[in-house]
Parts: structure tokens; sequence; C-alpha cells
């Protein structure tokens, strides 16, 4: 069973190749182009201008794979229009590999609790008195005389 997600992929490639017109969709194989209408949510309808790039049109990642797809297996002219569009593939791949591999998101992480506790060690150490060891705390007459009072009540109470 397709989902309400996966119908408005479906209702976005249809679009796009109602955008290209016929000279696309007759080079598609006819179950593949029933199939898109008949799973597509019919109350999604995009409208493409082939004026603007794909990217800007508000098209989901998903729909423009599909896309792209038709691109390499069916609208290629030649071997060679396919080779050099299978090597963009391949070099996307290889940057999104390098770019969320395992290692990569370690060293983002380590990098990031890194520059936190540098922060955190800065902050700390602003805080902290110079010298502490040599500050000698001394009472204020103040408080010697709040204590003299305290002690003065408590004792009369026992």
């Amino acid at each position: 069973m397709i989902n309400v997600q996966q119908k408005n992929y479906y209702s976005e490639v249809y679009g796009v190749l109602n955008m290209l017109g016929s000279k696309y969709i007759e080079k598609l194989p006819k179950q593949l182009y029933q199939l898109i209408d008949r799973e597509r949510n019919r109350g999604y309808n995009p409208v493409y201008n082939a004026e603007i790039d794909m990217y800007k049109q508000n098209i989901t990642n998903q729909a423009l794979a599909m896309i792209m797809l038709f691109h390499l297996n069916y609208w290629c002219e030649n071997e060679q229009e396919k080779e050099q569009l299978k090597k963009i593939l391949n070099k996307n791949q290889t940057e999104v590999e390098e770019k969320y591999s395992i290692e990569s998101i370690f060293k983002q992480r380590k990098k990031t609790e890194d520059q936190k506790n540098e922060i955190r060690n800065e902050q700390q150490n602003s805080e902290k008195p110079a010298n502490t060891s040599l500050v000698e705390y001394k009472e204020s007459f103040i408080q010697k005389i709040r204590k003299v009072i305290y002690n003065f009540f408590h004792r009369n109470k026992k």
C-alpha cells in the first residue's frame, strides 16, 4: 500500500513529466507512465516552470531522484551522455558518503565538544580570582558584632 507521501512523489514526477512534454513521456515505458498516473495524489497537482531550476521549485529529493533515473535509463541520447551522467552521480555519491561517514560525524562531534570544553574552561578561569591561595579571609567588624549578639541570645535561652 502506498502512503500519502509516496503519492505526492508520484504527483511531482507526473507534474515534471507534463512540463517536459510528450517527447519525454513517449520515451518512458507505457506501463511506467500509467503506474505514475495511477498512483499519484489526484488532490496534489504541482505545476513546474521549465525556465526555473528544478531545485528552486519546491520539489522533493525523491521526485528528483526518480526523474534522474528516467534521464539515465530512457532519455540519454548516447552512451557518452550516459557515462557523463554516471560520473556526476558517482561524484555526488562519494561527496555524500564522505560528508556523512561515521568518522566524519565523530570528528565533527569531537571538535564541537572540544570547543565547548575550551569555552567552559575560559569561563571558569575568568570567574576565579587570581591567586586565591594568597587571599586571607577576615571577618568584618559588622560580622563580628552580629556573631556576638547571636551568641549572647542563644546562651540566654539555654
